[in-house]
């Protein structure tokens, strides 16, 4: 008997330690991208507001990539940007801003959930899913991703990437 309990209990360490790793890489990934995002999007500011390289910078430094500035804002400002000023590239662009505005709220919640490591999720052994718990209004929520929907914000995440590039471009040459 005491052998059997000691196989499950290797079996289900062993399970959570594999479950825990992969959790947290998609957390990783996906807080790894999204900065990345963010950081591309203070130098797309950046480059609107002064195309001199010392100001641009300093522009870079002190304002875009202040704590104070959230990621929701950057994108906000440049939708805002491209109305106003860059109407042809919202057209090449037209989902750019939906794209940022769904991973700063895949960010925020990254960034305020855990990763469910309950009972009644660990038991079913999923291998092709993680969940996340959170709270709001004071309730216990929870959320899964499944390897498909990781994919797909990591595509996703690659995508808004190029595109800012390109976007930075564009506003060169307008």
């Amino acid at each position: 008997m005491e052998l059997r309990r000691q196989h499950l209990l290797n079996e289900e360490t062993i399970y959570i330690t594999s479950y825990s790793e992969k959790a947290s890489h998609i957390r990783g990934r996906i807080l790894d991208g999204t900065i990345s995002i963010e950081m591309k999007l203070s130098e797309v500011l950046s480059y609107f507001f002064n195309h001199d390289e010392i100001k641009q910078r300093f522009i870079l430094a002190s304002v875009f990539t202040n704590a104070g500035l959230s990621f929701a804002s950057k994108a906000h400002i440049l939708h805002e940007l491209l109305v106003e000023f860059f109407p042809q590239l919202l057209k090449l662009y037209p989902t750019i801003t939906k794209e940022l505005d769904a991973l700063v709220a895949l960010r925020s919640f990254i960034d305020h959930s855990m990763t469910d490591a309950s009972q009644d999720f660990i038991r079913q052994r999923h291998d092709d899913r993680v969940q996340f718990a959170y709270f709001t209004e004071g309730q216990r929520k929870l959320m899964t991703m499944t390897d498909s929907e990781f994919n797909g914000y990591i595509k996703t995440i690659s995508v808004v990437l190029l595109s800012l590039s390109h976007i930075k471009e564009g506003m060169r040459v307008n």
